[in-house]
């Protein structure tokens, strides 16, 4: 399970901002999309300015991201906890590795 305790507050941050998406779009889990998307919505962040180093369009990846976690599975009805997400198995594994 993820500790925070190993997380830089930006990192932090980034978790938490995820976490709100995946509650908005009414998803179990927080995944990678989550957290990617979250990387590069941080215009004052690390991600975007690298992303502009490398001549990566952040914009449209950013987009492609936020695509695809509007492709995720919905959870809702009375199974559902309200604002209650977990990590991933993918994501933890990602962040535990960073």
């Amino acid at each position: 399970m993820l500790s925070t305790n190993k997380l830089t507050q930006k990192s932090i941050e980034a978790v938490e901002r995820a976490q709100n998406m995946a509650v908005e779009y009414q998803n179990m889990n927080i995944d990678q999309q989550h957290l990617l998307y979250s990387l590069l919505d941080d215009e004052e962040g690390l991600i975007p300015q690298l992303m502009k180093k490398m001549e990566v369009d952040s914009n449209a990846l950013k987009s492609a991201a936020g695509q695809s976690v509007s492709a995720l599975s919905k959870v809702t009805g009375s199974g559902r906890e309200p604002d209650k997400v977990y990590i991933s198995q993918e994501l933890d594994k990602a962040l535990t590795a960073a």
